[in-house]
């Protein structure tokens, strides 16, 4: 009865074991502990998604983009919209102490046929944006270019 309790044991401090993440990754710097993989795929999937530039041409396509933009601020916003032009679509906020973002977007042409569409999210100055910028930045992105 003894053997059996002790196997069982033994077997669950295995599984468990065998469960928890690695605390040390072999990327990692002498004295650092490195991001796990999967954070560091998501890290630069935010990243460049987020920097990826939302541009329109023409007619239907920006006012189709420009309507995203718009349908994702107001989604998105804790705020209430103070600018809402063929140009600029700009919350109030932030207030202080807060988390939430104020959202900025504006349309501004390139070139004749090309026109970007940039977007700026801020939060209060003494707490970290939640959910982050970049995070903002690349879902506000993937939304106007692909409507998800």
């Amino acid at each position: 009865m003894k053997t059996a309790f002790a196997f069982a044991c033994a077997a669950t401090v295995l599984a468990l074991a065998a469960c928890t993440p690695p605390t040390h990754y072999a990327d990692a710097k002498p004295g650092q502990l490195a991001e796990p993989p999967v954070q560091r795929e998501r890290l630069a999937y935010l990243e460049r998604t987020a920097d990826e530039p939302v541009t329109c041409t023409g007619g239907p396509d920006c006012a189709s983009k420009w309507a995203r933009a718009r349908e994702w601020v107001t989604k998105h916003s804790s705020y209430s919209i103070k600018t809402n032009t063929d140009s600029e679509i700009a919350t109030n906020g932030p207030l202080e102490p807060t988390t939430d973002s104020a959202f900025t977007v504006t349309k501004v042409a390139l070139d004749a046929t090309t026109t970007a569409i940039r977007f700026a999210s801020t939060c209060g100055k003494t707490s970290p944006c939640v959910p982050s910028t970049l995070e903002l930045g690349s879902s506000f992105n993937n939304f106007v270019m692909y409507g998800n």
